[in-house]
C-alpha cells in the first residue's frame, strides 16, 4: 500500500510594519563628503588668494638686472613673515609654457627661505622683449623714488617710541644704528676758532691801504 506524501504546512504570513509617514517639512540631510584640506593660505592676505598657486611652477628670472643681497633678502623675508604677503608677483608665460618671473624675484626667493608652497602671482602672455623692458621698468621706477626725510623721521620717532623695529618687522630694513641717527641727529660740527686761524686783511676805504690785524 503506497505512502501518503506528508501534508505541506501552510505558509503564514508576517505582517510587514507598515512605515511611519514623514513629518512634512522634514529634510533628510545626507553625511556630507570628506574633502582634502586644501594649502594652507594663511600667509597670503585674504583678498589675493584667489591668485595662489604653486611655487615650484615658478622660474626665477635669468637676466634679473637687480640683485637682491643677504641683507635685502632678510629684510623681504621679516616683511613677508610679520605682514603676510600683500602684493602679488607678476609672471610671463612663455611660447614654451615656462613661468617667468618678471617682478617679485626678491620675494619669491624670500617665499622659498620662509617654506611656502603657494604665492600669489598674475599671468601675463607677451613676448620676451616686452617681459623684460616691464621688468627694467618696474626695478628703475622704484629706484627713481625719494625719502621725506622729514616725514620718514616722524614716522619712525612715532612707531618705536611704543615697538622696536624688531616687532614692527622692520629689521633689518632699518638697524638701531641707522634709526638713532635718523631719530636723534648729531649737532653740526664747527671747526674750532683761535685768533691765528681768523684772517683780518684790513683795506683802508680812502687809499686803499691793506694790512692784516
Amino acid at each position: 500500500m503506497p505512502r501518503k506524501a506528508p501534508a505541506k504546512k501552510a505558509k503564514t504570513k508576517v505582517k510587514k510594519k507598515a512605515k511611519r509617514p514623514r513629518p512634512a517639512g522634514k529634510v533628510t540631510r545626507k553625511r556630507p563628503r570628506k574633502v582634502p584640506p586644501g594649502p594652507d593660505l594663511s600667509h597670503i592676505t585674504p583678498d589675493l588668494r584667489p591668485l595662489a598657486r604653486p611655487i615650484g611652477d615658478l622660474v626665477p628670472d635669468p637676466q634679473n638686472a637687480r640683485l637682491h643681497p643677504q641683507r635685502n633678502l632678510d629684510a623681504i623675508r621679516t616683511s613677508l613673515a610679520g605682514f603676510t604677503q600683500r602684493k602679488n608677483i607678476v609672471v610671463q608665460r612663455r611660447d614654451d609654457g615656462s613661468l617667468v618671473v618678471r617682478a617679485g624675484n626678491g620675494t619669491l626667493e624670500a617665499a622659498r627661505i620662509l617654506g611656502w608652497t603657494h604665492v600669489a602671482y598674475v599671468v601675463v602672455e607677451e613676448a620676451d622683449d616686452i617681459a623684460k623692458a616691464y621688468a627694467l621698468a618696474d626695478n628703475r621706477t622704484a629706484e627713481l623714488a625719494a625719502w621725506s626725510d622729514d616725514n620718514l623721521t616722524s614716522l619712525l620717532r612715532e612707531l618705536t617710541e611704543a615697538a622696536s623695529l624688531e616687532d614692527l618687522h622692520l629689521d633689518p630694513a632699518w638697524t638701531d644704528v641707522e634709526l638713532d641717527r635718523l631719530v636723534n641727529p648729531a649737532p653740526p660740527e664747527f671747526p674750532e676758532i683761535t685768533p691765528d686761524s681768523v684772517e683780518t686783511n684790513l683795506v683802508c676805504p680812502k687809499c686803499s691801504y691793506e694790512w692784516a690785524g
